[in-house]
């Protein structure tokens, strides 16, 4: 990678030691135990469990960091923990593009909700992070791509300087919803 991750983000992910519980429904296990191959590689303790194994590992002393991957993993996980640990949502694909129905509506105001409870959310695609931000999701989307790296260090940042307060967040752009 070109750029220095630590100047990316503030904080060298390789340097940190960290205690990481990624937690996945159905559709997102591979892609945990993708990211947990490597976050080991850098020295940190990782966890992957599913839904029915979160309630007991979240719970458990030490953890600094916990990773929801899919919608119902978010759900649950924001829903646990409530703010009580650095929570990362990794949300599938499309997870705010639920348009103009009854069904986006309720999906737009959970979300708006559980922000209080998320430190980062990362995405692949810059389309959904703009789509995010426009729907008054504040939480900081990290725009990361395929890059095992960039998630990592998007972790490591969530755990170091927490969730931004209310203050800090910008302005809806105009026209939104």
């Amino acid at each position: 990678m070109s750029v220095d991750l630590s100047e990316l983000t503030s904080v060298a992910p390789a340097e940190t030691r960290l205690q990481v519980v990624h937690v996945h429904g159905r559709s997102g296990a591979a892609e945990a135990r993708r990211l947990a191959v490597y976050e080991r590689s850098l020295g940190w303790d990782v966890a992957v469990v599913g839904l029915l194994a979160a309630p007991r590992r979240l719970r458990a002393p030490g953890v600094h960091v916990v990773a929801l991957h899919g919608r119902r993993a978010g759900a649950f996980g924001r829903l646990l923990l409530r703010g009580s640990r650095t929570t990362v949502l990794v949300p599938g694909p499309g997870a705010w593009g639920a348009g103009r129905t009854l069904r986006g509506a309720v999906l737009d105001a959970w979300e708006r909700l559980a922000a209080r409870w998320t430190n980062a959310v990362l995405v692949t695609d810059p389309v959904e992070a703009a789509l995010g931000v426009r729907r008054r999701m504040w939480v900081p989307p990290f725009v990361v791509g395929p890059s095992l790296e960039l998630r990592a260090a998007a972790l490591t940042r969530a755990h170091a300087f927490g969730r931004p307060s209310a203050r800090q967040a910008p302005a809806a752009p105009s026209g939104s919803r």
